[in-house]
């Protein structure tokens, strides 16, 4: 289904654009032809995400020239780099992006048959394309180099979370949107405890990130849970993860102080207990004790002991 949409778009692209040039230039990206590094079939609720494969930017397809209309810079092969098998019942976010120490581009030929071209938008040359409704199907992937006649090695990411840094981010950024949502509570709230679903881990080495506390594991550097908390007389909160894998936990407290933990809960999940927490927000970030690694885990959030 997705080739015959992927030529149908393919040559209505054409027809607009005009020209027998035109159509021949669209051809040279070449959807059909075998993938240079590879292909994955993913599914939503995948892990670890993200998910990333090692490749080797540009080629010698000009890449402003192959895909008319669009604004598409660098120079690539005609084989996709990459191809991923995508499935997902309702269509919903899916992010894909490049690392790496040299000037890269990224083209995508979505499961509908669209074209999406972009250079710096991760940042530090790395290019970045977001899909706010992506289907179920077949994903083209195209790594380019910004300069002709260059190869640089390269990390394709994929993933479904909104908010992710990069690999090579040092440290915790509590002012970044969360990873899995927030919530106001109030002393008195019910149900006790209140419980998030969380995927752990991420590039960041907790125990650099925060200086001067024992920190342990790796996590990403935006919050992965972001807490409102009222309270009328400082009290007991107590935040723990569970887990069927090694996690680890750090919080920023409303007072700016900082919280790590690995085991203290006990079959290594974590656990933090503040007994005079104020007014304030509360940034939590929960890790994986190993590098590369994320886990399904429960955050909880309690009054009670």
């Amino acid at each position: 289904m997705k080739n015959l949409k992927k030529v149908t778009a393919c040559f209505l692209f054409s027809v607009a654009m005009t020209g027998v040039g035109s159509f021949v230039h669209a051809q040279e990206l070449d959807y059909s032809a075998d993938s240079n590094f590879g292909s994955k079939s993913l599914s939503s609720g995948f892990l670890p995400d993200p998910y990333t494969v090692n490749i080797t930017s540009g080629g010698n397809v000009d890449l402003s020239k192959a895909i008319k209309g669009a604004d598409c810079k660098g120079y690539a092969t005609s084989n996709p780099d990459y191809k991923l098998q995508w499935g997902q019942d309702d269509p919903g976010l899916l992010k894909i992006w490049v690392e790496s120490d040299e000037d890269t581009t990224l083209v995508i030929n979505d499961s509908y048959g669209n074209w999406h071209c972009d250079d710096d938008s991760f940042g530090d040359l790395n290019p970045m394309v977001e899909l706010d409704a992506a289907g179920d199907g077949r994903y083209d992937i195209w790594v380019g180099s910004y300069e002709a006649n260059s190869n640089h090695s390269s990390v394709l990411h994929i993933s479904e979370l909104s908010n992710v840094s990069s690999s090579s981010s040092g440290s915790l950024d509590y002012s970044a949107d969360s990873n899995f949502g927030s919530v106001s509570l109030a002393a008195g709230f019910w149900p006790d405890p209140h419980t998030v679903s969380i995927t752990s881990g991420g590039n960041v080495d907790l125990s650099e990130a925060v200086p001067g506390e024992d920190c342990a594991g790796y996590a990403t550097s935006n919050p992965d849970f972001k807490l409102r908390w009222e309270q009328d007389d400082p009290g007991l909160l107590k935040i723990w993860v569970e887990s069927n894998e090694d996690t680890t936990l750090v919080i920023n407290d409303s007072n700016g102080n900082w919280h790590c933990d690995d085991d203290s809960y006990g079959d290594l999940n974590p656990v933090v207990e503040l007994n005079a927490a104020g007014d304030g927000r509360f940034d939590i970030w929960v890790g994986s004790y190993e590098a590369n690694s994320n886990y399904s885990s429960t955050l909880y959030i309690s009054e009670f002991e």
